[in-house]
């Protein structure tokens, strides 16, 4: 038997999957990390050299403004005033937090990709063909 939709049920799933909270694990501080979902367009943006060649550099900023836009504990601006030596741009916090720890700066990104249920292996393999 089909399962027929109607915009009624489709509402209730949608609201039902916007009150799960999303978060993230860090071994670091030993706590979670929240995990907000940004507009669409905007997450392609920030994945924008999906399908070009990067640079390790230009890798490592696009993960730092991914985690910025995603995880607005970041912003926060005793973050932002602690770290104020060692950035330039709001995102630059993220490297400040993580220099040391570039395996939880990696996986809180492949959390946040995981999120919009994005393989991004995937998407690069289809995107190219």
């Amino acid at each position: 038997m089909n399962n027929l939709l109607n915009a009624t049920s489709i509402l209730e799933k949608l609201r039902a999957e916007e009150q799960k909270p999303i978060s993230f694990y860090s071994k670091k501080f030993d706590g979670e990390i929240p995990i907000i979902q940004i507009k669409l367009s905007k997450f392609f943006n920030l994945l924008e050299g999906l399908t070009k060649s990067l640079t390790s550099a230009e890798q490592n900023q696009q993960m730092t403004e991914m985690i910025y836009a995603c995880c607005p504990i970041f912003s926060d601006s005793q973050l932002q005033d602690f770290y104020r030596d060692e950035i330039v741009e709001p995102w630059d916090v993220i490297d400040a937090i993580y220099k040391q720890d570039l395996n939880e700066k990696a996986a809180l990104y492949e959390a946040i990709l995981a999120s919009y249920k994005f393989d991004e292996e995937y998407m690069v393999d289809e995107l190219k063909n």
